[in-house]
């Protein structure tokens, strides 16, 4: 028998009790013991980032756990990385398929921050704040970004099919007080016109809706992603008609749709049923996100400009807008417009003065 290392004492529980125990950071703590005594305090805490990052953060250290021997912080080697993001291509996504490579890049930069604040401090803003216990940190080798584009997506046909096949949708106890169909009708509406996002809409409350019949509602941080900050969404006679259509007493929320937390993986599987009762094809069904990138294209679209899209979609950067949310076909009319110089006849050139050397240092006196 070989002697052992400290990477395979590590794997035992009493080592790492007795990491664990340490008042200060130390290279002995895993990953996760880093996260739990020092990053989520002084990283996650100190940001007051959202539970959903936090989340990200967790889920990630996960996936390493599986796939590696979960080394102490300074036995981790650059083949454990490589095995960490192997493994997140692997993994499957929501619709059982593989895992999109957005997905993958956005779990590699959480977990590279994670690493990243386990070495030195520098006067940069980003890691100033660092740990200070590794003088050099793996990197993650992400795959590719892929195109967010949402040109080809669907049309609005198809958003019609869809509203007619909610008249078929599937009765469900989640739904409180009213028809299945009109639940899903007001919902595909409401999304078409104000453009929240699908958790945003879902937790959205009475209280939050302006009393006048066409107004605001004001949407808090707390249902909001990353939960950050709040906005005003405006509500057209449309928003506010498919709203109305669904209001009961049984909840004070717009959607009367019971524990969404908890369920909205059922959600999202009658969205994909109502899509498959519409006759839409697999190459062309869209989620409920895409309903909010149609909303920035037909805002771009009449307004031939991003800047009302993106106040329209509450976006804090422009860059998110014009790159994710405007299909770029709203161009093509533009474009097909420009004046071209080949249409204006030709006119008869001046007549060409004859010049002489353009040196005239050559030139000799006469």
């Amino acid at each position: 028998m070989g002697t052992a290392t400290l990477r395979d004492y590590s794997r035992f529980s009493i080592f790492r009790g007795e990491a664990r125990e340490s008042t200060e950071p130390t290279v002995n703590w895993t990953i996760r013991d880093f996260y739990d005594l020092w990053a989520k305090k002084n990283y996650i805490e100190f940001n007051e980032l959202s539970e959903d990052t936090a989340r990200l953060y967790r889920q990630a250290i996960g996936i390493w756990e599986e796939v590696t021997d979960n080394p102490p912080l300074y036995a981790a080697s650059q083949v454990d990385f490589d095995d960490f993001v192997k493994a997140l291509k692997k993994r499957p996504g929501r619709d059982g398929g593989r895992g999109s490579s957005n997905t993958v890049i956005k779990l590699c930069s959480h977990f590279q921050k994670l690493w990243d604040l386990t070495g030195p401090r520098t006067s940069d803003r980003r890691t100033r704040r660092n740990a200070q216990l590794l003088t050099s940190v793996p990197y993650f080798e992400r795959p590719p970004k892929t195109s967010d584009d949402p040109d080809g997506d669907f049309s609005i046909e198809e958003v019609g099919r869809l509203l007619g096949a909610a008249e078929y949708a599937q009765r469900t106890s989640n739904i409180l007080g009213v028809l299945p169909s009109a639940f899903w009708k007001a919902l595909y509406v409401f999304l078409w016109n104000t453009g929240l996002r699908i958790e945003t809409a879902m937790c959205a409350e009475w209280s939050m809706v302006d009393s006048k019949k066409s107004g605001w509602i004001h949407c808090p941080k707390e249902i909001m992603k990353k939960k950050q900050r709040a906005i005003n969404c405006y509500l057209n006679a449309h928003a506010r008609a498919a709203i109305e259509s669904v209001k009961t007493s049984y909840s004070k929320r717009l959607f009367p749709w019971m524990n969404f937390e908890a369920s909205f993986s059922w959600l999202y599987e009658m969205h994909r049923r109502n899509l498959t009762v519409a006759g839409i094809s697999e190459d062309r069904r869209f989620a409920f996100h895409g309903l909010r990138k149609a909303l920035g294209t037909n805002v771009a679209d009449l307004s031939q400009g991003g800047e009302l899209a993106e106040m329209a979609l509450g976006h804090k950067q422009k860059s998110v807008a014009f790159q994710n949310y405007i299909n770029k076909s709203v161009l093509t009319p533009l474009l097909d417009a420009l004046p071209q110089p080949t249409a204006i006849p030709p006119e008869n050139p001046p007549a060409i003065k004859r010049r002489g050397p353009r040196n005239r240092r050559l030139v000799k006196k006469k």
